[in-house]
């Protein structure tokens, strides 16, 4: 008996297996030979195993996402594989580069029994996600012995979600005298894509049954950004991140004001790739939110009116508001107390700072300050007065004032009883004899002042004489000089004309005069009176005559 062991070698060899028997003996030198075969039977068989390195791999849904696979072969069969090819086919058709292999044992045969292992990566694309579908990997493997390739692949599903975003602002235009009606909002639509795939054909469109205002309902348009991804010519696609905007304008009513504010909300609208429907319901400042917009209308003071007060030391000033908005108070000392009406009488000279608040909409406007003016009467400096002459009506008064306003001229006024005169020189001419009264006043006829009364006297250029006393002891004559104090307002001489008696005729020098004596009785001859063209005068009494002799004389 005999036996043989066979080797990798045969196997690998895959030819038969011929064991020969030789013998011989003495008698026999020829040898006498025979043959036993054996067939070689070759199993050249490998098993190929792609798998995900990570289980999380199996859902990906994330542009730039690396998909790591692992592939191992395993010589399965009976004979040694050598020339191992490893082809790695990614998602995307293109081939992958793969490393390894590890478990080699140095020879770069593959053994029999022996496992190599390699690593392939992909990284999911845009492109994958709008794809849409799964994502495999497929690795092949030849050898040699093994030309028809051996197969295995590794699946990765994908998980998308398609999400818009939009946040609207609101802007008022109030040309910059304050909100009123037919000033104009400007909403401002910004879409955003905050899903992980391409959106197609980006809306905007307000929500009918949230708009508060009275006006037309505003219509977005297209304003700018985005991008034109499905070659429709528009820029209303929006790749993963990317935001463009819509724009609309709403004019204001009255109505608008009055209510303080105009809410309204927009959706924006858009496709997936696969032609699914994504939308969201509009917030003010931020994606997460889905609030209305509400643009709160501040009160626009159309105008401030007031009135000064009306008299020296009169309390009657008023401001009036005008203003438009809703729930309006009103305040004149700068917000520190307000109060329903716009309307402020009653008020004092003094500076005022008007605000106007909205209770509706929670927000003040400050006019700033109105000042009333208190008014000043002016000051009489001085009066000069010229009486009239005889015969003619040519007095004259003159008037000096100051006004105390630089807001006012002067009206000066005199006043005789009968005729009132008045001008803003303060000058008075041609005027007749009589008593004035002096006034000022301002220019708006306010803060009248008076000063003394002025006496206008007519003067008819005559000497006025002024009575003369003289007395003497009984029995002795009496003399003196009648124009000592007479004058002349004109300074013209004084001319004496002598004595006259009762009834106006003259008086000739030494003549006889009457009197009364002391007991009362009249004595029609009291006395001789002789006089002297200069005035001068000598009065001698009878005899034993004592009291009193009144003679007249004329100049």
């Amino acid at each position: 008996t005999a036996s043989y062991v066979v080797t990798q070698t045969d196997l690998n060899a895959g030819a038969d297996l011929v064991n020969t028997a030789s013998v011989t003996t003495n008698e026999i030198t020829t040898p006498v030979e025979d043959t036993a075969t054996s067939t070689v039977s070759q199993d050249s068989s490998m098993v190929v195993t792609k798998s995900l390195t990570n289980a999380d791999d199996a859902i990906v849904d994330t542009e730039g996402e690396t998909i790591e696979y692992t592939i191992t072969v395993n010589n399965d069969g009976n004979t040694d594989l050598t020339n191992v090819v490893v082809g790695d086919e990614l998602p995307d058709g293109s081939l992958g580069v793969v490393t390894g292999p590890t478990g080699d044992d140095g020879d770069g045969i593959l053994n029999v029994g022996e496992t190599w292992t390699y690593t392939a990566s992909y990284v999911v694309t845009q492109a994958d996600l709008d794809a849409g579908s799964d994502l495999v990997n497929t690795v092949s493997v030849t050898t040699d012995e093994i030309t028809d390739p051996e197969t295995d692949n590794a699946t990765s599903s994908i998980i998308i979600t398609p999400a818009v975003a939009i946040i609207k602002t609101s802007e008022v235009n109030d040309g910059g005298d304050g909100i009123d009606a037919g000033d104009t909002i400007t909403y401002t639509y910004t879409v955003s894509n905050s899903g992980d795939v391409t959106l197609y054909d980006v809306d905007v469109t307000e929500n009918a049954a949230d708009f508060t205002g009275s006006g037309t309902l505003p219509t977005p348009a297209y304003s700018s950004g985005g991008s034109d991804i499905d070659g429709e010519g528009d820029g209303y696609d929006l790749t993963v991140g990317e935001s463009l905007e819509f724009t609309a304008t709403y004019v204001l009513t009255q109505a608008d004001m009055d209510a303080g504010g105009v809410t309204n909300q927009a959706t924006a609208t858009a496709n997936d790739p696969q032609g699914n429907p994504t939308d969201d319901e509009s917030d003010d400042n931020s994606v997460l939110e889905d609030d209305p917009t509400v643009t709160l209308l501040c009160p626009a003071i159309n105008g401030v009116s007031s009135t000064d007060p009306s008299e020296c030391g009169v309390v009657d000033g008023s401001i009036v508001i005008n203003a438009s908005g809703a729930g309006l108070v009103y305040s004149i000392d700068g917000g520190a107390t307000f109060v329903n009406s716009n309307e402020f009488y009653g008020l004092e000279a003094a500076t005022y700072n008007v605000v106007v608040r909205s209770e509706t909409s929670d927000c003040e406007i400050i006019h700033g300050d109105i000042t009333l003016i208190a008014k000043v009467a002016p000051e009489i400096l001085n009066v000069e007065s010229v009486s009239t002459d005889c015969g003619t009506n040519n007095g004259t008064i003159t008037i000096s004032a100051e006004s105390r306003s630089a807001l006012s001229s002067l009206i000066f006024i005199i006043d005789n009883g009968v005729n009132i005169f008045e001008n803003s020189t303060g000058i008075f001419t041609g005027l007749a004899e009589g008593l004035y009264q002096i006034k000022v006043r301002n220019s708006d006829q306010t803060c009248e002042v008076t000063f003394t009364d002025v006496q206008l006297t007519v003067y008819c250029n005559d000497t006025f004489a002024i009575d003369d006393e003289n007395t003497t002891i009984t029995g002795l004559p009496v003399s003196g000089d009648v124009t000592t104090n007479d004058f002349d307002p004109e300074g013209d001489n004084q001319i004496f004309q002598g004595f006259i008696d009762e009834n106006g005729d003259p008086i000739a020098s030494g003549s006889t005069v009457s009197g009364v004596d002391s007991e009362g009785n009249e004595v029609a001859n009291a006395g001789t009176i002789t006089w002297n063209p200069d005035g001068t005068y000598t009065f001698e009494p009878a005899d034993d005559f004592s009291g009193t002799v009144d003679i007249v004389y004329e100049t």
